[in-house]
């Protein structure tokens, strides 16, 4: 049987989407702040434009460190999730998928199908280095012959036979 790779914890790149969206939120106050220190320059009411530009530039703080932090987290967990491939205690499960229930389409929810008496199930996956939906593009399917290598419930690759 031939099996295309879908998913591979080892190949997924850094998921950008989160300290991305601090690191504009850092630019934005920091700007903000920049714009109410220039204001406070030439108009009467300068010791509220100082409080709000050190305000606005405490928040781009914050956003900053948060979006370090966030990143660090990410980088570790994806380092962690790939030493997970080669572990004693990582699964194979293959045959066909049954029981798959698709994300709502709101999509905050749950993914989940079964192979065999192995359940897996999986979320949106804002900030999560394994698979999600977001990685499933529809492969995964009712009826599918996959082959999920998995450590606890964490899925670290997907294979798709055709």
């Amino acid at each position: 049987m031939n099996w295309m790779l879908v998913f591979d914890v080892s190949k997924e790149g850094f998921p950008w989407k989160s300290p991305a969206l601090l690191l504009s939120a850092a630019l934005f106050s920091f700007l903000f702040g920049l714009y109410l220190r220039k204001r406070s320059k030439h108009e009467s009411n300068r010791v509220h434009d100082q409080i709000g530009c050190a305000i606005g530039f405490l928040f781009s703080f914050i956003f900053l460190v948060s979006s370090a932090m966030d990143a660090l987290y990410l980088s570790r967990e994806r380092n962690a999730e790939i030493q997970l491939l080669g572990a004693s205690t990582t699964q194979v499960a293959e045959g066909e998928v049954t029981n798959f229930h698709a994300m709502p389409v709101g999509g905050h929810g749950i993914e989940s199908f079964a192979i065999k008496d192995w359940k897996f199930q999986y979320g949106s996956g804002w900030g999560s280095v394994t698979f999600n939906s977001n990685s499933n593009s529809g492969f995964l399917h009712e009826g599918a012959i996959a082959r999920i290598t998995f450590n606890g419930d964490k899925i670290l690759k997907v294979e798709i036979a055709h």
